[in-house]
């Protein structure tokens, strides 16, 4: 299964998103809208919390149901897909021995806006933990407590390769905007996800500027 949810603000990159999924990637898909409340939307800003604790609640739920997939490959709508993706992470989470394959967000830490898992109670108690420690409060980003508690964890994670791309890679830990040079992109990748982009209009503008240069590697 695919998991990926939107909210109003954004739908347009949602839409980005489907229009590149493969036809058997889109038959894993399952799709959730919430409600975003009093967030923006934007990283980190006023009701970020929330929106990520319902994000955990949509992936506890999904791997605790009686009929739950046995991997599940979560993803957040500011992603472009190239070609089948499923099939060719689901793979590698096999050959890697790993419970979970997270997107890096940097060399060394995890996105929680990209992975994949293999379902198990093990799975599953990490990312309920996650869900208690991000709705007590004190953190806002359900991807700091994941960083957290890895360190701990006998969960055993790894880290995708370049092909699961992200701007870090070609500029560096630092954010993005479109006064900033893109910088080399990697030959074939399979995804590209708009982290390290603050605001829907930035990430849509970053998406459409990589996918150029991909389609001009090709």
């Amino acid at each position: 299964m695919i998991l990926t949810f939107y909210s109003d603000s954004h739908e347009e990159l949602f839409n980005i998103m489907m229009g590149s999924i493969s036809d058997s990637d889109r038959s894993l898909l399952k799709v959730y809208k919430i409600d975003q409340g009093a967030s923006d939307g934007i990283y980190r800003s006023e009701g970020w919390g929330d929106m990520m604790t319902k994000k955990l609640e949509l992936i506890i739920e999904t791997l605790d149901q009686s009929n739950a997939p046995d991997r599940l490959l979560y993803s957040d709508c500011d992603v472009r897909f190239y070609g089948e993706v499923f099939p060719q992470v689901s793979a590698l989470l096999d050959r890697s021995g790993f419970d979970i394959l997270f997107q890096a967000d940097s060399p060394v830490a995890v996105c929680m806006g990209f992975f994949i898992v293999k379902n198990s109670e093990a799975v599953l108690r990490f990312f309920k933990v996650c869900h208690h420690i991000l709705s007590k409060g004190g953190f806002i980003s359900d991807q700091e407590v994941a960083n957290l508690l890895l360190g701990s964890s006998n969960l055993k994670a790894g880290l995708l390769g370049a092909e699961f791309f992200s701007i870090w890679r070609s500029i560096g830990c630092r954010v993005w905007d479109p006064s900033i040079p893109l910088g080399p992109i990697p030959d074939g990748i399979l995804v590209h996800h708009a982290s390290w982009v603050k605001g829907s209009k930035d990430k849509i503008d970053l998406i459409k500027r990589v996918q150029n240069l991909v389609e001009a590697q090709r």
